[in-house]
């Protein structure tokens, strides 16, 4: 089976700090794969090394079997709303059209009926004139996803995109990624417990290492147990049991290892 994404002892070091330690996982096309993690952990480093916006200092990142930049007009990316300048004056049209930058270029009219199709598919059709600026954040998040869309993706990279976003927003977003499951590989970091009721297939936590869950234990409760274990304080050092069987984890600050399996 054709693999989405590949990190194979993977390792990155920003100045003197080691961020990811020789990370592998492989991830079978159409799979829904969520990354779980604390703040500074290496999450947001995973990304930009499966983009090739860094390169590794060790091991090999391949999306489709290719190396990131042979590869990147398959993957469509939804960055957090936080890291861009909503205040840009553009209209929401052009957001969306964007997201056919790089790609072989269709005639005026079939780019509008893209991004119609692509506002269609995140319920925005309304908004297609309206300044980007003026829009609530579970609106411009939906944009962005959008964007993401237009090109086709065959990998969709999702960056925490239902953080400081409504309720209402929060769920349609989860919707659209119901209905995406199995035509698309999904990536999406998130902290939010309601992930649980999505379709994942795969899960994977980083804290500098990266420990890959065996796909038969992942389960709702599974991702309910660790979300919440995440979002609790643990004394350092305390070795706590681990719902993956035969595996215990000793928790640091900047750090996760593994220590029996």
């Amino acid at each position: 089976m054709q693999q989405a994404l590949e990190f194979k002892n993977v390792s990155f070091v920003y100045r003197d700090a080691v961020v990811l330690e020789k990370a592998t996982i492989s991830l079978a096309a159409d799979r829904f794969l969520l990354i779980l993690g604390p703040n500074g952990g290496g999450k947001t480093t995973f990304v930009k090394l499966a983009l090739g916006l860094l390169s590794p200092l060790a091991g090999t990142v391949r999306l489709f079997g290719q190396p990131p930049v042979s590869s990147l007009h398959l993957v469509g990316y939804v960055p957090q709303v936080s890291s861009l300048n909503v205040h840009f004056p553009i209209d929401v049209s052009e957001v969306v059209r964007l997201g056919l930058y790089g790609h072989d270029c269709p005639a005026k009219k079939t780019q509008k009926k893209h991004i119609e199709e692509a506002l269609h598919a995140v319920s925005l059709d309304h908004l297609k004139n309206r300044q980007f600026s003026s829009l609530s954040g579970g609106e411009r998040q939906r944009v962005l996803i959008a964007r993401a869309l237009i090109s086709n993706p065959s990998l969709l990279i999702l960056d925490e995109p239902t953080a400081n976003v409504d309720v209402h927003s929060k769920m349609g977003i989860y919707n659209l990624l119901h209905s995406l499951r199995g035509s698309v590989s999904i990536v999406l970091i998130s902290h939010d417990p309601d992930v649980a009721s999505l379709p994942i297939s795969d899960v994977a936590h980083i804290n500098r290492t990266l420990y890959h869950a065996p796909p038969n234990e992942v389960s709702p409760q599974l991702i309910s147990q660790l979300i919440a274990r995440q979002m609790a304080e643990t004394p350092e050092g305390k070795a706590i049991e681990q719902p993956f069987p035969n595996t215990v984890f000793q928790v640091h600050p900047n750090n996760l290892k593994v220590l029996q399996r």
